[in-house]
């Protein structure tokens, strides 16, 4: 297992708070660099940079944490081995960050789950729209999710729930 373990004492803010730290870092590690200019020089416009950045990180292996036990990681070492979904969010909204693209990471409360899920989202909007009035498009990276698809949507149509928790997963 690469990262490290979470403190149980954490709060799911202070979880969310901590992929936001590394999102930021990971938007300048080597590897995000090389692939957001690629989706620029490749697409144009934010909906096709939004969707190729979706794509890239769809490809990653889902690596679930060792049962009972929350871990993170760095986007450099999600972009070496995958991760499960607090890593492969963290490196979208990293790697839209790259591009250009304004995103975030989002709590999706799960029942019966100690922890929720966590997901991204990414807006069209510029940063000058404040966060609770823009538009923000689902980008979940631990299923095949089109963007925009809400999550458990998504997991409902490929009947693909491991992500989701053992309450979920089936």
């Amino acid at each position: 297992m690469t990262g490290w373990r979470v403190p149980d004492t954490w709060t799911p803010d202070e979880r969310l708070c901590e992929g936001e730290r590394l999102a930021d870092v990971g938007a300048s590690a080597p590897r995000t660099v090389e692939l957001a200019g690629a989706i620029r020089e490749r697409f144009g416009g934010v909906l096709g940079q939004a969707a190729a950045v979706l794509v890239v990180v769809q490809a990653l292996p889902y690596v679930p944490d060792p049962g009972g036990e929350e871990w993170l990681q760095s986007v450099a070492e999600t972009w070496e081995r995958g991760g499960d979904c607090e890593d492969v969010s963290t490196a979208v909204v990293a790697l839209a960050r790259a591009v250009g693209l304004r995103a975030r990471l989002v709590w999706l409360p799960l029942p019966g789950e100690a922890f929720p899920h966590v997901s991204a989202q990414i807006s069209p909007d510029p940063a000058s729209v404040p966060s609770a009035t823009a538009t923000w498009w689902w980008a979940e990276p631990s299923v095949r999710a089109h963007l925009g698809e809400y999550p458990l949507d998504a997991a409902a149509r490929l009947n693909h729930w491991r992500p989701f928790g053992r309450t979920l997963g089936r």
